[in-house]
């Protein structure tokens, strides 16, 4: 006979039908584990990916801090050159009229 009788009272049949509910209940189950089991793995790589993410984020926020600094310095360089450009066109104009009478 099943493995299932309750005090004699189920058929043959009523008892196949128990067990293949019961077969179908554990399969559920171990498919539910398993489905529990992957989320909880997916949850720890969205966490890392989340984190390693952030850290990227905040090194090319870094980065974007450096060549920002780097654009202000270059434009400063770049004024100086013009001013000091300007400065030496000044001197050259005042010393022509030196070089040309020499005394």
């Amino acid at each position: 006979m099943t493995d299932i009788q309750i005090n004699g009272s189920l058929s043959d049949e009523q008892a196949k039908i128990v067990e293949a509910g019961i077969r179908m209940h554990r399969q559920v189950a171990s498919d539910l584990e398993a489905a529990q089991d992957e989320i909880a793995e997916l949850r720890v790589r969205l966490a890392e990916t989340e984190a390693a993410l952030k850290a990227m984020r905040e090194h090319n926020d870094f980065l974007e801090d450096k060549l920002n600094m780097a654009m202000v310095d270059r434009t400063r360089a770049i004024d100086e050159r013009a001013e000091y450009a300007v400065k030496l066109d000044m001197l050259r104009k005042l010393l022509e009229p030196v070089q040309d009478n020499p005394a």
